[in-house]
This record gives C-alpha cells, sequence and structure tokens, in this order.
C-alpha cells in the first residue's frame, strides 16, 4: 500500500516537479540573462514528476 491518500500524493509530485525545477529555470534565466530555460524547467519538472509517479504507482 502506497499510504491512504495516494491521490494527494500524485497531485504534490504534479505540482512539486514544474513548480521546483520552473523556479530553478527561471533563476538561471535571471543569471545568465536567457528567457528559455523557465519553459525547459517547467517541462523537465514535469516529465520527471510522470516518472517518479510511475515508478511509485505504475508497477504492479
Amino acid at each position: 500500500m502506497h499510504g491512504a491518500y495516494p491521490a494527494i500524493s500524485v497531485l504534490s509530485y504534479l505540482l512539486a516537479g514544474p513548480l521546483t525545477f520552473g523556479l530553478m529555470g527561471w533563476g538561471v534565466d535571471q543569471w545568465l540573462g536567457t528567457s528559455f530555460l523557465l519553459v525547459v524547467g517547467l517541462l523537465g519538472g514535469m516529465g520527471l514528476a510522470f516518472y517518479v509517479i510511475w515508478l511509485r504507482y505504475g508497477r504492479a
């Protein structure tokens, strides 16, 4: 069993991944003067969130 509330856990992964990596991408954008790393961070965070969800809940 993966806990009493797996939906809340999945939602937290889906929010925390893009938020964390998007914030890091925004910070690096500000530091380097670029404008594309925010999007890279958001997409990378979402991809990692899906991967972690698959690892945790996708296997039988």
